[in-house]
């Protein structure tokens, strides 16, 4: 499924499957988003490798907790393409400063804080470092990746 807008393609990367880029869908003048949230937990993603401008990953596909929580990963060229919408919401010190009365509000320089809007998920962030402690004492992403592997060689075979 590739979903396409306005000059950005996003692709799911499954594990094992070829970079984003090298696979095709890298066209001029085109941003390609891929979504490593299936890859990631059941293998360790090499972005680099996959030739994204962006990457998406949601934290609960990987633990199962927290919900709410995923990250935006960007390389910096692409990052300076993203702006917010004129008159849209802002808030929890997103902004360098704003001008009452008019439109004037200039973001802060640093991306992880421009599009940080309202209050952080604190209780959400408070989960992650349990997440990769169950991740790590389970031998990290290339053990369940080969725990995936012999899972799925054993449902054909008793499927046959």
């Amino acid at each position: 499924v590739v979903a396409l807008v306005r000059g950005l393609a996003g692709l799911p990367q499954t594990a094992g499957e070829a970079g984003a880029a090298q696979s095709g869908a890298r066209a001029p003048r085109w941003l390609v988003l891929a979504d490593v949230s299936k890859a990631a937990a059941t293998g360790p993603v090499h972005l680099p490798a996959l030739g994204c401008d962006f990457a998406v990953c949601s934290l609960y596909k990987l633990w199962g907790s927290p919900t709410g929580l995923g990250c935006l990963l960007a390389r910096r060229p692409a990052a300076r393409l993203l702006r917010r919408r004129a008159h849209a919401y802002f808030g929890g010190g997103s902004v360098a400063g704003v001008l009452a009365g008019s439109d004037f509000a200039r973001p802060r320089a640093h991306l992880a804080v421009r599009f940080a809007d309202g209050t952080p998920h604190f209780r959400a962030f408070a989960e992650v470092p349990a997440g990769v402690r169950a991740m790590a004492r389970v031998g990290g992403a290339a053990a369940v990746s080969a725990h995936a592997r012999c899972l799925a060689r054993e449902l054909r075979r008793r499927l046959r």
